[in-house]
């Protein structure tokens, strides 16, 4: 149990915004054990009065719940297990939320999800009159319930439906541990099953071919964003994180940071011929080094924004849609078409595995024995080159 803390303070390594910021913090048990914790500030390169903002609130939040945390523990030890069972289960699963984070069993970024989550399940319990209902009467009928009307209501993909449910039985895990709940309602909900075929989010190689000629003529820079994800296997809104700087032609390598990666994990996929030739072609060696590759309106520059891939996206919809090769044609597609044309490629999965950054490829179900080559030299040796074909 939580004795005391300290209070959180804000490392901003001198105001620098291209360096990490962190908020420290240390927790004091009653087993006479201690334990630091750092939170990380999400990064707003090249914003430094943004970034400062988001430092504050944070630095606000975690205090709050630093002081919510602690008053919630002392009074776990004062109650027990039938009492919390009648606690309402909305305010058990915000108070089960706060003390997994102070606990730093959440994930900044994974808080945000598991919220938004929680409020659209409080919004239906109030809807259906349940806002009243205790811990010990959260049952699966209810979140059977809950879901059928979300699948019903058709304003929200399966996927999303899906993540719900994986949300909705993380926070109900939480509210075991902290003894609201004995039995988790939501793990035993089954999820939405959804068929895909191993190349129905890849693009064909005529559309394919048809795409790179009129985004190499009129729309460099959505040409240029399509080829790394065809050739590094990485995901736009990495790519849209990604500093000219980080490119490296002379080693054949781009360097990802833990912060640019969706599983935070540093990653260097290699930079193949194929790739190679567009970045040359493009000049990309006389661009500002400190620059992005990508800002909002899909062209370099210094001005960050989050949400640059999902413009960048849009615009990339409405060119392929108004050109008549819309059909199942997305940016991200580009990521799924790079993986299938390398597989075809003959190369083996580890290598594939090696250039993704990732632990498991899930469209590749055969391994491929490697040749004999030197590790990475299979990968370059055999990838596919479109800029062969133009």
């Amino acid at each position: 149990m939580m004795l005391k803390f300290s209070n959180p303070k804000l490392h901003d390594c001198g105001g620098d915004p291209t360096l990490r910021w962190y908020i420290d913090y240390r927790i004091w048990y009653d087993n006479g054990t201690s334990k630091r914790y750092q939170k990380w500030i999400p990064m707003c390169k090249g914003v430094k009065q943004r970034r400062k903002l988001i430092a504050r609130q944070m630095l606000k939040d975690i205090a709050k719940q630093l002081r919510l945390g602690a008053l919630a523990e002392k009074q776990d030890a004062e109650l027990n297990l039938f009492t919390k069972s009648e606690t309402l289960f909305i305010h058990a699963a915000k108070d089960s939320l706060v003390i997994a984070e102070v606990h730093n069993k959440l994930r900044y970024d994974s808080v945000r999800s598991l919220k938004s989550s929680l409020n659209n399940f409080v919004s239906w319990l109030k809807k259906k009159r349940l806002n009243n209902v205790q811990c010990r009467d959260m049952s699966r009928v209810i979140a059977t319930e809950y879901i059928n009307d979300m699948i019903r209501a058709k304003k929200k993909s399966d996927v999303t439906i899906n993540n719900n449910i994986n949300d909705m039985a993380t926070i109900l895990n939480y509210m075991i541990s902290d003894c609201y709940l004995e039995q988790n309602a939501f793990s035993r909900v089954k999820k939405i099953k959804r068929v895909r075929k191993l190349n129905d989010r890849g693009l064909s190689p005529e559309i394919r071919d048809q795409t790179i000629a009129l985004l190499k003529r009129d729309h460099n820079q959505l040409y240029l964003i399509c080829m790394i994800q065809y050739y590094t296997f990485a995901r736009p809104k990495e790519i849209c994180r990604l500093k000219v700087y980080q490119v490296n032609l002379k080693e054949r390598f781009i360097a990802f940071d833990r912060n640019q990666t969706k599983n935070h994990r540093r990653k260097n996929p290699l930079i193949t011929d194929g790739l190679y030739d567009v970045f040359q072609e493009l000049e990309i060696s006389t661009w500002n080094k400190n620059h992005y590759l990508f800002t909002r309106d899909g062209n370099p520059g210094n001005n960050y924004n989050e949400r640059s891939a999902d413009y960048i996206s849009r615009k990339y919809r409405q060119i392929v849609k108004k050109a008549g090769i819309g059909e199942n044609n997305y940016l991200y597609s580009w990521k799924y078409t790079g993986i299938q044309d390398h597989y075809k490629a003959k190369i083996p999965k580890d290598e594939l595995i090696k250039q993704s950054g990732q632990s498991e490829i899930a469209i590749l179900d055969i391994y491929l024995e490697n040749e004999g080559e030197k590790p990475g030299q299979v990968f370059v040796n055999k990838a596919p080159n479109l800029t062969d074909r133009q």
